[in-house]
C-alpha cells in the first residue's frame, strides 16, 4: 500500500536520528543516482541571515513577467509541507510529491546513507525540478551556505542578501565565519551579488579565492529611496496596514537606471540585488517588469494583516536583525495610529537568541503571551520569561494557539496584536485559525 504524504513526511523525519546534520556527502551520494546536481534549467541560489525569501520570490516574479517559467525551492513551510516546492507558480501537488519521495528513497537505500529531513526533501524536490525542466530553478539556502544540501547543485549564480549573527553554534560566532559560509554558495566565473553594503572582508576574499565575478550593492550596483530608510517605508507600513502607496525606490547598473519604482512589501535592497543578478546573467529585465513585481510580491506571514479593525499582524522574525526591523515597523505604524497597547504573542527556538530579541522588542510591548513551542529545538515559554524585566507583564501558556486565544481575549479595538519569533508560532495560530474557521 502506497504512503500518504503525511505518512511520507513521518517516515523522513525518522530516517536521521539528528535534526540537522550539515554536510554534502550523504546529498552528492543519493544525488548522483538521481542524476539532480546538474539540472537542466538555469540555477540561482539565494542564501542571507535574512531576506532570503523575498529575494527568492521577486526573482521568480520578475522572471515570470519575462517570460520565463520558473520553479522554486524555499523552506520552512507555514501551513502545508507542498508550500516549499512551487512549480511555474503553484504548490506541487501531493502526487508529483509522493512519486518524488519513492524514488529518492530507493535511491538512498542504494547509496547506503541516511538522509536527514531536510536532505531528502531537498532531493526530491530536485528531481521534481528535473522532471519539469523550466528556464530557471531558484534554491533558496536552508542554513548557511558551505555545507547546505542544495550547496551540491552545480548552479549558475549565487546571492548572498544579508550577514547577521544567526546559527552561530553552526556557522560561526562572527559575522566574518558567517560570511564565509554563505559566500561558498559561489562559483568559479559565475555572477555572485551581494545585496549587503560593505560585506566582510572574508565574503570579499573568498569570492576572490573561488573566481566568481562579485557584485556588490554601494560598489557595483546603487539603490535609493525616496523614503529615507531603506528598511522602513511607507509602502512597507501599508502592507502591516493602512496607509498610501507613497515614496518609490531606483536601481543602477552599467546600463540599466530604473527610476520611480514602486516600493515593495519587503526592503528594496532584496530586490535590488535579484536585478543585479539577472543581469549579470545577460536578462535583459525591463523596467515593467521590476515594478510589476514590487508590487505584487507579498510573502505569507511577513509583516501579514490578519486583521485591520483590530490590528493583527503576524511576522516571522526570529533573530535579532529582523526583529530589529520588525521593532522599526511597529514603532513607525504606532506613531501612526497611536495604539492603546500592543500585545505580543511569542514562541522562539532554544538555538535563537531570544533573550536579544525580546529585550530589543520589550519597551514596545505592553503585554507578553509566551508560548512553549515543540519539537527538539523548542524554547519553553518559562525559558523566554526570565529574558524580560521583572515588571513586565508577562503571560505564560502551552502552545501558541491558547496564547492567542488568551491574547484576542485581551486586545481592544484599539490594541495592536503582533504574534512573531519563529516560523512555528506563526504556523501553529494560522494552523488554528483555519481549524476553527472550518468548523464554522
Amino acid at each position: 500500500m502506497k504512503r500518504s504524504l503525511n505518512g511520507w513526511l513521518t517516515y523522513i523525519g525518522s530516517i536521521s536520528d539528528k535534526a540537522m546534520d550539515l554536510g554534502l556527502s550523504r546529498v552528492k551520494s543519493a544525488g548522483a543516482i538521481l542524476d539532480v546536481l546538474k539540472l537542466p534549467s538555469r540555477v540561482i541560489t539565494v542564501t542571507g541571515t535574512n531576506g532570503k525569501g523575498s529575494t527568492t520570490w521577486y526573482l521568480g516574479a520578475v522572471l515570470e513577467r519575462l517570460g520565463y517559467t520558473v520553479d522554486i525551492y524555499n523552506s520552512p513551510h507555514l501551513l502545508r509541507f507542498n508550500e516549499r516546492i512551487l512549480i511555474r507558480g503553484h504548490e506541487v501537488a501531493d502526487d508529483v510529491l509522493t512519486d518524488a519521495f519513492e524514488k529518492t528513497d530507493e535511491a538512498m537505500r542504494k547509496a547506503g546513507v541516511a538522509l536527514t529531513f531536510f536532505e531528502f526533501t531537498t532531493l526530491a524536490a530536485l528531481l521534481i525540478f528535473k522532471n519539469d525542466a523550466p528556464d530557471f530553478v531558484i534554491l533558496e539556502i536552508g542554513l548557511g551556505g558551505r555545507l547546505d544540501a542544495t550547496n551540491a547543485v552545480d548552479s549558475d549564480a549565487g546571492i548572498v542578501v544579508s550577514i547577521g549573527l544567526d546559527h552561530t553554534g553552526i556557522l560561526g560566532n562572527t559575522v566574518e565565519d558567517i560570511a564565509y559560509e554563505k559566500s561558498c554558495i559561489y562559483r568559479k566565473n559565475h555572477p555572485a551579488v551581494c545585496s549587503q553594503e560593505n560585506p566582510p572582508k572574508t565574503l570579499l576574499e573568498n569570492s576572490a579565492v573561488i573566481g566568481a565575478k562579485l557584485l556588490v550593492a554601494g560598489r557595483n550596483f546603487r539603490c535609493g529611496s525616496s523614503g529615507g530608510d531603506p528598511d522602513v517605508t511607507e509602502q512597507l507600513l501599508d502592507a502591516a496596514g493602512g496607509g498610501s502607496d507613497e515614496g518609490t525606490w531606483f536601481f543602477r547598473m552599467e546600463d540599466t537606471d530604473f527610476e520611480d519604482l514602486p516600493l515593495p512589501s519587503f526592503p528594496y535592497m532584496n530586490a535590488a540585488g535579484a536585478l543585479a543578478c539577472l543581469s549579470a546573467m545577460g536578462i535583459r529585465v525591463t523596467r515593467d517588469a521590476a515594478a510589476e513585481a514590487c508590487r505584487s510580491v507579498r510573502l505569507p506571514g511577513r509583516l501579514e494583516v490578519y486583521s485591520e479593525k483590530p490590528r493583527i499582524i503576524f511576522d516571522v522574525s526570529h533573530n535579532p536583525p529582523a526583529v530589529m526591523r520588525l521593532r522599526k515597523h511597529l514603532e513607525k505604524l504606532s506613531a501612526r495610529e497611536h495604539f492603546t497597547r500592543v500585545l505580543a504573542v511569542c514562541g522562539m527556538l532554544h538555538d535563537k537568541d531570544y533573550g536579544t530579541v525580546l529585550r530589543e522588542m520589550d519597551d514596545l510591548i505592553d503585554v507578553w503571551y509566551l508560548a512553549d513551542l515543540t519539537g527538539p529545538r523548542a524554547a519553553k515559554a518559562s525559558d523566554l520569561a526570565p529574558e524580560l524585566p521583572e515588571s513586565s507583564e508577562t503571560h505564560l501558556f502551552r502552545d501558541p494557539a491558547t496564547a492567542w486565544c488568551a491574547a484576542r481575549a485581551a486586545q481592544g479595538e484599539s490594541d495592536l496584536l503582533v504574534v512573531f519569533g519563529s516560523f512555528l508560532t506563526v504556523a501553529a495560530v494560522r494552523e488554528f485559525l483555519e481549524s476553527e474557521e472550518s468548523k464554522r
